[in-house]
């Protein structure tokens, strides 16, 4: 995996955990949880000099596994949204929007986001949000489309401004 994709799968997994229930991911420190997948890939490989194709099946696996996490989310989510009231989940939806604000205004400020770029951003995460079915994967591509080569760089790149500044949190 090369870094670039590396970098726009957390973004991805970073802007997409911001438009779900705070409950509904999995645990701090859960190899899948943030968009991970790729660095626990990356340890592995370096810890274990894994081979191209050891690489590819264990990606495979990792990616199951992070598709089965989304659907089980998914269904909690379902489970949680019975239980609430309409009041509770439009406040619950109101906090989620707010969270998602803030997120994309550092990624604007990070990534030096143009308004029209911010706006395509926002429309894909509400568009993910309305329907669960849209991939990480589909969802990084949108993503990586949107930036400039620049920006792609600044995140393959991994800092902003140079060396001593750090990468982008979202």
């Amino acid at each position: 995996m090369t870094r670039p994709r590396t970098m726009i799968l957390l973004l991805t997994a970073a802007l997409a955990g911001s438009t779900t229930a705070a409950m509904a991911g999995p645990p701090a420190g859960h190899p899948l949880a943030g968009g991970f997948v790729d660095a626990h890939l990356a340890r592995m490989t370096e810890q274990l000099s894994l081979s191209d194709s050891q690489q590819a099946e264990i990606r495979a696996i990792l990616d199951e596994q992070h598709q089965q996490c989304d659907r089980e989310r998914q269904a909690m989510r379902e489970r949680i949204d019975a239980v609430l009231t309409p009041e509770q989940i439009a406040l619950r939806d109101q906090a989620l929007a707010q969270r998602m604000e803030r997120r994309l205004d550092r990624m604007a400020e990070r990534l030096d986001l143009s308004a029209a770029q911010r706006d395509e951003m926002s429309a894909l995460l509400q568009e993910k949000r309305a329907n669960p079915q849209i991939t990480r994967s589909e969802m990084r591509e949108r993503i990586a489309a949107i930036l400039t080569d620049e920006q792609r760089a600044q995140l393959r790149d991994g800092r902003r401004g140079g060396p001593g500044h750090p990468g982008p949190r979202f």
